[in-house]
């Protein structure tokens, strides 16, 4: 693999060289002849790179703002699931649910149970996102959740 790259461009080459061009930006655009877009290519994913580290840094501190703003002894009897569902009907047409789960866990002999799963429906309908999004409370931030007794969906007609 090294090979390939170190036969990219020619260390030496047949002609001499030119005399440099007076000037700084002047001796660097002749300088950089020949290599300008492998230089581009690497500024380019450099910053890619750039990108997404600082995308893992911000998840990693939704990571700790839900961690510090859960109460301690509470830490795992509550979750929060995204859920993306795709289906294929039996006509042959495709269909999209998008919502949230919003969990609470019981530990009993031992074995983490579902206490309570409320289910927050959020969009159902084609997989290019044209049809109707459902309004439903929004319930804050994580650990918030919806009321012991709110009903998992309420179809509105």
């Amino acid at each position: 693999m090294l090979k390939y790259f170190e036969n990219l461009i020619d260390p030496y080459p047949s002609a001499p060289p030119e005399t440099p061009p007076r000037g700084f930006f002047a001796f660097l655009w002749a300088g950089t002849q020949g290599l300008r877009k492998y230089m581009l290519a690497m500024t380019l994913l450099s910053a890619l790179i750039g990108v997404f580290e600082a995308a893992l840094f911000g998840m990693l501190g939704r990571v700790v703002d839900t961690l510090g703003a859960l109460r301690h002894d509470r830490l795992w009897i509550e979750g929060r699931l995204a859920m993306t569902e795709f289906a294929r009907m039996l006509d042959g047409s495709t269909a999209m649910t998008i919502g949230w789960y919003h969990d609470r866990y019981v530990e009993e002999d031992g074995l983490w149970r579902f206490a309570r799963r409320h289910w927050s429906f959020k969009y159902r309908g084609a997989p290019d996102l044209t049809g109707a999004f459902v309004d439903t409370p929004d319930y804050g931030a994580f650990p918030d959740g919806p009321a012991e007794d709110e009903p998992t969906f309420v179809r509105k007609t």
